[in-house]
């Protein structure tokens, strides 16, 4: 770290000196249990909620506004027509990808957060999770878009989007916000106490 922050070091020492003081012995509980405090880098307008990403509903992690600067954490990824096509067809070999790309895509349904649910290609649904994964997307917030012979996904947001975006908490600070408020705002319905 002193290396990283060189010159800055003291001062940035001292603040995490300062966070880890403030709030020793303070847990985050959601009616009275601890919480799975799950984290990303930023959010891209909104975050999602656990079921959206992971499949299980968990009550303190729903889709809520994140305001990290969108445009700064903007992708994009090119992929050409015969790598796209290998990696579909070698996930379900019964997409039908015939003829140009353009007629390999379906509409997109998204999530409350603003992640692909689903899209069709090829006559099948495909989860945004799963996109991601195969063509290493920033996050499942991308739009799709074909150019001659490459496919575009732009993204939206860097990580799972799940909980709290770093980079969405850093905006709350710098506008005023404690870090309770921030941890209310990103964990619904939880309490910040001390450690029973």
């Amino acid at each position: 770290a002193r290396e990283k922050y060189g010159e800055d070091w003291s001062k940035w020492q001292e603040k995490v000196r300062a966070a880890v003081e403030e709030t020793d012995g303070l847990t985050i509980r959601y009616q009275g249990e601890l919480i799975d405090a799950v984290y990303f880098s930023s959010a891209g307008g909104a975050t999602e909620k656990a079921a959206a990403v992971w499949g299980g509903e968990v009550p303190y992690l729903q889709s809520v506004e994140s305001p990290d600067a969108e445009e700064r954490f903007t992708a994009e990824v090119r992929i050409s027509k015969e790598e796209f096509r290998a990696a579909i067809l070698q996930e379900t070999p019964d997409a039908r990808l015939d003829g140009g790309p353009a007629g390999w895509f379906g509409a997109a349904y998204r999530t409350e957060g603003g992640g692909v649910e689903r899209i069709k290609i090829g006559g099948i649904d495909y989860s945004g999770v799963l996109l991601r994964k195969l063509f290493s997307l920033r996050s499942t917030n991308f739009t799709d878009a074909v150019e001659e012979d490459e496919i575009l996904f732009v993204t939206y947001g860097n990580g799972h989007r799940v909980g709290m975006s770093q980079y969405g908490a850093q905006a709350m600070a710098l506008e005023g916000a404690g870090f309770q408020e921030i941890l209310t705002h990103y964990y619904q319905g939880v309490d910040v106490q001390e450690n029973a």
